[in-house]
């Protein structure tokens, strides 16, 4: 990049989660997971993450070495700016944002208010009450908040979980349509190079978001981690995404209504129906395989089940 600066958007990089820069503000998130008891991810870490040694225990998912201060140090915060941390889960991010930052915060997430099974996931009554941030239970894809509300949208290491294409389009249009004109939206996913997880290009296309500042494709040369089956090479991709305050006309010609800018998005249908049928067919099929499973896997009379279903054009997508 010109006079050495990095784009806002791009790889995550070992080197940059270990500088100087990012460790001043790793230390802070770590002890603020410390205080708040959010959980030891030090095993995990050893394990997908080897280099990331440098944290006192119990430690933060390691891949947030990096998420967490690209995000903070990318979206320009100032204190009194109203964010949101879209799939935020129980995690130090949120009070970083309200008691380093000085942000006003609200939290999204599809287990609000509830116990958590995991470390990260869910919010409890406890930690919402305990961190006066306030938690709203609302899934990525239907965001229960009105337009053009914050002044910052972060959604990290969400998007990629979410197994529906169409749901994924769905969220990136939601972080779009809660965030205000000029406002900016930071987003991570996790990326396999080889395998097609989730594709930032195309989720950048479909939110109708523009890029702010400059993007950076190139992958580095190290693979940030290991996925969680111990053999699948990571990366983690940042971008960093501005609301146009614009319109545009939908049609040649002066007479052609105008619309937000961003809103051209949702003029397309991105998926067309034979499409969309055959991933609904996926997902049912996937909820039937996970059904009267031993140890995990599906019984042979599962196997049996889902293969007369699929003969029969039972599932939507099949019929």
């Amino acid at each position: 990049m010109p006079g050495g600066e990095r784009a806002p958007s791009r790889y995550a990089r070992i080197e940059e989660a270990l500088s100087d820069a990012f460790m001043q503000i790793n230390r802070i998130v770590n002890r603020l997971n410390k205080d708040f008891d959010l959980g030891d991810f030090t095993p995990e870490n050893r394990e997908r993450y080897p280099w990331a040694t440098c944290l006192e225990h119990p430690e933060p998912y390691a891949s947030r070495l990096w998420e967490y201060p690209w995000a903070i140090l990318e979206s320009a915060l100032e204190p009194g700016m109203v964010c949101a941390d879209v799939g935020c889960g129980q995690t130090p991010f949120t009070v970083y944002l309200k008691q380093i930052a000085g942000c006003s915060v609200i939290g999204f997430d599809s287990h609000a208010d509830e116990p958590q099974e995991r470390p990260y996931w869910g919010v409890s009554p406890d930690f919402a009450s305990r961190t006066g941030i306030q938690f709203v239970r609302s899934n990525v894809e239907r965001i229960q908040w009105p337009d053009n509300s914050f002044d910052r949208v972060f959604c990290i290491s969400v998007i990629e979980h979410i197994s529906n294409p169409r749901h994924q389009v769905a969220g990136m249009r939601e972080i779009a349509r809660i965030l205000k004109p000029g406002g900016l939206a930071s987003i991570s996913v996790d990326i396999n190079v080889k395998q097609r997880v989730v594709e930032p290009l195309m989720l950048i296309w479909e939110s109708g978001l523009s890029i702010h500042g400059t993007i950076d494709l190139t992958m580095p040369a190290q693979r940030f981690g290991i996925f969680h089956n111990g053999k699948q090479p990571s990366d983690v991709f940042g971008f960093v995404l501005c609301k146009p305050d614009a319109s545009i006309r939908t049609d040649y010609g002066n007479a052609s209504p105008l619309i937000e800018a961003w809103k051209v998005c949702c003029l397309r249908d991105t998926f067309g129906a034979s499409y969309q049928g055959f991933h609904d067919a996926l997902e049912y099929i996937g909820r039937d395989l996970q059904r009267n499973n031993r140890s995990g896997r599906p019984t042979f009379i599962t196997f049996l089940r889902v293969a007369a279903k699929i003969l029969l054009r039972r599932y939507p997508g099949t019929r």
